[in-house]
Parts: C-alpha cells; structure tokens; sequence
C-alpha cells in the first residue's frame, strides 16, 4: 500500500502552538521595525531618533514642521521610501518562496526548480543581445517577462498533464 507523506489528516493545533506562533509574529514584526528605523538612522548623516519622530509626525499626522529641512528632505524623500521598498521587496520575496515551495511540495524547492530564473535570464541576454536593453528598463523588463513566459510555460506543461509530481 502507498502512502503518501503529504497527505495525513491535518491534526487540530495545540493551544501552546497558537500561542507560540504569536509571539514568532510579534518578534518578527518588532525586528522588522527596529531595522527599519536602524535603516533611517543610519547612513552618510546619522540622524537622531528625535528627528525621526518629527519628521514621520509632521508628514504623517500633520504636527509642525521640522526645524531642520535638510534632516526633514534625508529622511522622507530618501531613506524612507528606501527602507519601505527594500521591506516590501523582502515580504514579495517570502511569500513568493513560500508558494513555490507549497506548489513544489518540497520545503528546498526555489525559483530554479520550476525554470523561473534561466526564463529570466534568457529574457535579459535576448534583451541585451537584440539591442533592447538600451532604454532605461529595458533589460529589466525583458527578464520579467522571460520569467513570467517561463513559469507560464511550467504551469501549461503541469496541466497538460496530471499537475505537479510529487518528487
């Protein structure tokens, strides 16, 4: 008889496991909020944590203005947008982990399992090589789409078949 791994009943969770996975959010989230203030303080000027609470007041509840317009232009036209996209490109990159290693079904499946990184390799050198890449984001985009043509074409193949194996 074959059994599969994968497919044993989900056993309810236990009480000290919820609460566990509480606090592994909470310590998460304080982490991501301790680098991220550390990312706004810390640069070419160092910036009180003071002036950062001014300036993030000022632009976002409307308290006077900042004394220092040089301090107030560093944080919220530099660093800030920095520190939010470089948290917004990490969590897309988690997440995107994670499905590819629900849809593999493999706890080491990543993004060269499924072809998504040669796809977006061969849409950068076609780029580079036809003369697209010559526009600003050129090069960019042609890998994107490489990417999204490869794992198109995974997910074609995977329906034209059974689906994914389970390997």
């Amino acid at each position: 008889m074959h059994t599969d791994a994968f497919a044993r009943p989900h056993a309810p969770i236990p009480r000290t496991a919820r609460r566990s996975r509480g606090r592994v959010w909470r310590g998460a989230a304080a982490a991501v909020l301790v680098i991220a203030i550390l990312g706004v303080m810390i640069g070419s000027v160092t910036i009180p944590l003071e002036t950062i609470g001014q300036v993030m007041g000022a632009h976002v509840f409307g308290s006077p203005a900042v004394t220092d317009p040089v301090h107030d232009q560093i944080i919220w036209d530099v660093r800030v947008p920095r520190v939010l996209a470089g948290v917004l490109v990490g969590t897309a990159l988690a997440v995107t982990g994670v499905v590819i290693q629900a849809v593999v079904r493999n706890p080491l499946g990543d993004h060269y399992v499924i072809g998504v990184t040669p796809g977006a390799s061969l849409g950068a050198v076609a780029a580079i090589v036809l003369g697209a890449g010559l526009s600003r984001f050129g090069v960019a985009a042609a890998a994107f789409a490489g990417a999204l043509a490869a794992f198109a074409g995974i997910v074609a193949l995977a329906r034209r078949g059974r689906g994914w194996h389970r390997t």
